[in-house]
């Protein structure tokens, strides 16, 4: 069953296209999708291997050029969010999520230390 395709207009020349998946993702996990426009136009990309390409803000510059798009509040919020487009179609966003790893290092201030 082929995946539905819905577009969404970002300040780019080209407008991104959300899958039902990333849609989904991005709802349960909280990105909103201007967050997801502003990853892909300043984010860092790195190819994943599985026909994918990750765009994050690991990189200084990608957090700085994020926050100077998205203001600095929405930079330290979304800063360990990642979005992964198709190699083929830079448009095309497959999923959205958080970085464990770098998250781990900043717990939420809801949750107490482990012990």
């Amino acid at each position: 069953m082929p995946t539905t395709v819905s577009p969404v207009h970002s300040h780019r020349t080209l407008p991104i296209h959300l899958t039902q998946h990333a849609r989904c993702r991005s709802a349960q996990r909280a990105i909103p999708v201007r967050v997801i426009e502003q990853l892909l136009a300043t984010g860092t990309r790195d190819f994943d291997h599985q026909g994918g390409v990750r765009v994050h803000l690991h990189q200084q510059s990608a957090k700085q050029r994020f926050g100077e798009l998205a203001g600095h509040d929405a930079a330290a919020r979304y800063r360990n969010a990642y979005a992964v487009v198709d190699a083929a179609d830079s448009t095309c966003v497959i999923t959205v999520g958080w970085c464990e790893l770098t998250r781990r290092t900043d717990p939420s201030p809801h949750r107490t230390p482990r012990r």
